[in-house]
């Protein structure tokens, strides 16, 4: 167990959710989670509020409004070294990750961006080998950059 001054988690997952599609829903959730997994196969502490939340929200029928569920996940980023948004379809209009994004930078949490391939056409740039999934490499949202690590060589780099 740590201090309550030290973070928690390594990595908080951010990504867009809500959606009038049940099915939509339920494929960010699979990414989202899937994503969570590559993080924490490289031996990452990681907090993914959806991968969490779903099932629950599922089960016991919750709200969806954006401040209810803030109010459970806020915790967990802000005892988080950093938060990576996945850019999945929806991320832009998401006020869900707004609020993270928001929230990170007021509480100086670094916010990095993810970017998605189904194709495993993203290619690190420090081993050059090709992912589904990579990380931007400067703390950024809303910038695109051709500079895309692995979960592996962005750990190594900014660790």
């Amino acid at each position: 167990m740590e201090s309550n001054n030290k973070p928690l988690h390594d990595v908080y997952v951010a990504g867009p959710y809500t959606d009038t599609s049940s099915l939509v829903r339920a494929q960010r959730y699979d990414q989202l989670t899937y994503y969570a997994g590559v993080l924490m196969r490289e031996g990452l502490r990681v907090a993914s509020p959806i991968t969490h939340s779903h099932p629950i929200a599922l089960a016991h029928e919750l709200p969806e409004y954006t401040d209810w569920w803030m109010r459970q996940d806020a915790p967990f980023l802000l005892h988080s070294k950093c938060v990576h948004v996945v850019n999945l379809h929806g991320v832009g209009s998401s006020d869900g990750v707004r609020h993270e994004v928001k929230l990170a930078k007021d509480n100086g949490i670094p916010v990095y961006g993810v970017e998605v391939s189904s194709e495993h056409d993203l290619t690190c740039c420090a081993c050059g080998k090709r992912f589904d999934y990579a990380v931007s490499g400067f703390q950024s949202t809303h910038k695109h950059t051709q500079e895309y690590y692995c979960p592996q060589c962005w750990i190594g780099k900014f660790w």
